[in-house]
């Protein structure tokens, strides 16, 4: 009887902790993953505290990734994969980060390596419209006549969700592609 008692108690403070783990990862990321080494010394096995620490560097990471720290947010995203590698956040937004990596090189065959990035980002967040966005950006700096392209990439986006920060940018982007569009048609009348 004693044991059993003893052992109730272990799995309430075990969820206990799960649980503060897990509002950590949420509502302070950084601190909890400034103990993640004497955290996973401890308890390396704990799902909860694998999955609280994987949630903790994406939510750094993207705020990294919106602020344009893109090296902290490739930092972060690949961190969480070395803890959950079948973790969709990590998967997906690690491929957003390097395909702007890529963009911002300059070069066509990097861009088209990012583009090629972003379309694999489809599979693992379907209602995700950020992707089409950078799709959209790259088709632009590639070629910015190839409008069936670049308008597909961008309405697509508009039709999906978006971080709030993109809503606006997607919308204006799509709107100035479509006047563009039309006065290059306009053009050739």
């Amino acid at each position: 009887m004693k044991i059993f008692f003893t052992t109730i108690i272990v799995l309430f403070l075990m969820g206990c902790a799960g649980t503060n783990y897990t509002s950590l990862a949420t509502n302070e990321p950084k601190k909890l993953l400034a103990m993640q080494d004497s955290l996973i010394e401890k308890g390396a096995n704990n799902q909860r505290l694998i999955q609280a620490l994987t949630k903790a560097h994406n939510n750094v990471g993207l705020e990294a990734l919106y602020i344009n720290d893109l090296k902290t947010a490739n930092k972060h995203f690949q961190e969480s994969l070395s803890l959950s590698p079948k973790d969709s956040t990590a998967q997906y937004y690690t491929r957003i980060t390097q395909g702007r990596i890529l963009i911002k090189t300059g070069k066509k065959n990097k861009i088209w390596d990012a583009i090629e990035l972003f379309g694999k980002c489809d599979r693992l967040m379907v209602e995700n419209g950020e992707h089409h966005y950078w799709t959209g950006k790259a088709y632009y700096k590639i070629g910015d006549t190839d409008f069936d392209l670049i308008l597909e990439a961008f309405l697509l986006a508009t039709e999906k969700n978006l971080p709030p920060h993109l809503v606006e940018k997607a919308e204006l982007e799509l709107k100035k592609q479509l006047a563009r569009k039309k006065k290059l048609d306009d053009f050739w009348r």
